[in-house]
């Protein structure tokens, strides 16, 4: 026997008298509770094991939409709403897939479901309103915009999507006025900053008097 299969023989032999001391210190410490701590114990490895499970789902979910994988990200997601059926975040992820994939029935059913348990989330409101605004259901799109505002005013993105809302109803300078506020709010916004231009443009024509 070379030395290098002497060194492994040894280790494992010091490896198995670890694990069987560990075994039965495990078994002699679990012979000393009663049957209320072991179902304790268990329900709390059980708990760990479901929120590790979670914890995975959302990650998984995460990864999916950044790669645009949007029905890999609903399958996780759906996963993870069996296990956690009323936590705002995995309901608001879901909603928003569902509503990037056109499934606008289904996304409202998850939106409201996180403002049953908030009502003051303005993302939530936000997003519902986009889905109503899709369904052409004009005036509670218009509400669940106004809400949003309310609980958060310096919300850019609010603003730029109720005045697409507003210009596609016809109402420019409402919309033309919303346009700006995203702009102040975020002078970057080239989105809005393109539809504010259009607007003006197009407001400052028809204002002209014709001849």
């Amino acid at each position: 026997m070379t030395l290098f299969q002497l060194i492994l023989l040894i280790a494992s032999f010091i490896f198995a008298y670890k694990f069987f001391e560990q075994v039965f210190s495990n078994s002699k410490d679990g012979s000393n509770l009663n049957d209320e701590e072991i179902i304790k114990r268990q329900q709390v490895s059980h708990l760990q094991m479901l929120q590790n499970r979670f914890n995975d789902l959302l990650e998984r979910a995460d990864d999916a939409m950044n790669d645009d994988n949007f029905e890999s990200a609903k399958k996780s997601l759906y996963e993870a709403i069996k296990i956690r059926p009323k936590n705002e975040e995995v309901l608001l992820k879901l909603a928003s897939v569902l509503l990037f994939t056109r499934e606008y029935e289904e996304s409202a059913s998850f939106y409201k479901k996180a403002l049953n348990i908030d009502e003051h989330n303005d993302y939530a409101h936000r997003g519902i309103a986009s889905v109503y605004a899709h369904l052409e259901k004009f005036d509670e799109a218009i509400e669940h915009y106004k809400k949003a505002l309310t609980i958060n005013s310096n919300d850019a993105i609010t603003y730029y999507n109720y005045a697409n809302l507003l210009q596609k109803l016809e109402k420019l300078k409402e919309a033309k006025h919303h346009y700006a506020i995203a702009l102040n709010i975020n002078p970057d916004f080239k989105e809005a900053k393109a539809e504010f231009e259009k607007l003006e443009e197009k407001l400052s024509s028809d204002e002209e008097p014709k001849t």
